[in-house]
């Protein structure tokens, strides 16, 4: 199958995207509605599992000939500057929540010297992209946004090894390990759930565990590799692609909260968003070609990786200041109202992020890199 853009999953990035943020306002401004919708609600960081899946099929469908080229520093580059320099933008302006690190209970070390550790210990992990490795770090450093980020990092490093293993098998093997990466994104919520289910400690290692997630980022590289080998494209994408997506609304609007921590889940999310995932990637024509292939969604989607970096601020400052806030402006006591007000704040500094800091640092990366590369290129020769 020739390489194509895929414009419907640039606009599912954005929807991913969206999920989580109407959950991260869920749970500091609970929404008043009907049950139904607030289990929807409350489960929306099911999004993170669409992202790492979706992050598998579309790194595997779009770099799948680097193993051809051998050029593992040009793919290696090209993710430094895709995530890096909008990342570090957002943990220095995260740096005023930063400091306000709690006290602990301890008589060994004098007060100062254990907050100096502290600090210099979340800023290594943070600017190595290793915290989500540390537990105890969840919610230090963007509120926690950031454990996401070291979460890719990890899967971005294993993805040339694992993309040459997987090139390299038949249809019947490829299944099997998708079988098997099935099981294995299902194992640690229904470990949790049997076991310990007790929400102050599974949150960062069951949820957020780099290797917990590795699973969900295979599924979606053999889907990927599935669609490539795929010699026709399917029929009727757009009903199956809204049957899916109905009867993941009404499966977590019925169960919701009560399979709580997002990957309990896993056993009908993992499966749903791939196929999901799938079949809007051969969509080429009707009606929801036309909505996911919209301009201004896809810029939305171009833009949700900022989007997703930059919804702490206005949240995490109307939180801090809410009762000020309510002063100057009442209506926003009303959170539905509040949603929408800080949606599009968060999409117009998602939009200037994107537009002045992610892409001119990912060209002047990736410019500089090749044009280093050239040079070296032209003294070997000389």
């Amino acid at each position: 199958m020739p390489k194509k853009e895929l414009p419907a999953l640039t606009s599912i990035r954005f929807i991913a995207a969206l999920l989580i943020f109407v959950f991260h306002i869920h749970i500091r401004w609970p929404f008043d509605a009907p049950k139904f919708v607030v289990n929807i609600i409350s489960q929306g960081a099911v999004g993170m599992s669409l992202f790492f899946i979706l992050s598998g099929f579309i790194l595997t469908y779009n770099y799948r000939a680097i193993l051809t080229h051998n050029d593992y520093c040009d793919y290696f580059v090209r993710r430094f500057a895709r995530v890096y320099p909008v990342y570090f933008i957002a943990a220095l302006l995260s740096v005023p929540w930063l400091l306000s690190i709690p006290k602990i209970n301890q008589n060994v070390l004098p007060e100062s010297i254990v907050y100096v550790m502290q600090l210099s210990f979340i800023v290594l992990s943070d600017v190595s992209l290793t915290q989500a490795w540390f537990p105890s770090l969840f919610n230090y450093w963007n509120n926690g946004l950031a454990w996401s980020l070291s979460v890719e990092a990890f899967l971005y490093l294993l993805f040339p090894f694992l993309l040459s293993l997987l090139l390299g098998l038949n249809r019947k093997k490829l299944l099997g390990i998708l079988g098997i990466s099935y099981i294995l994104s299902v194992m640690p919520g229904l470990a949790w759930y049997l076991f310990d289910p007790k929400p102050a400690p599974a949150i960062p290692i069951v949820y957020a565990l780099p290797i917990n997630r590795l699973p969900e980022f295979i599924v979606g590289m053999i889907f990927a590799i599935l669609l490539i080998r795929k010699k026709q494209v399917a029929v009727n994408i757009s009903v199956k692609v809204l049957a899916a997506v109905t009867v993941v609304i009404v499966y977590l609007g019925l169960v919701g909260a009560a399979l709580p921590l997002y990957v309990t889940h896993n056993f009908l999310i993992v499966p749903l968003f791939a196929i999901i995932i799938y079949w809007c990637g051969q969509i080429e024509r009707g009606p929801l070609a036309y909505i996911l292939g919209n301009g201004a969604l896809r810029f939305l989607g171009e833009s949700s990786y900022s989007f997703y970096l930059m919804q702490f601020f206005p949240i995490m400052l109307t939180k801090q200041y809410y009762n000020i806030v309510l002063q100057h402006a009442p209506f926003l006591g009303n959170i539905w109202v509040l949603a929408v007000v800080l949606l599009l704040i968060t999409i117009f500094l998602a939009a200037a992020s994107y537009k002045f800091i992610e892409l001119p640092a990912r060209r002047y990366i990736t410019t500089r890199y090749k044009t280093q590369r050239a040079v070296k290129s032209i003294s070997g020769i000389t």
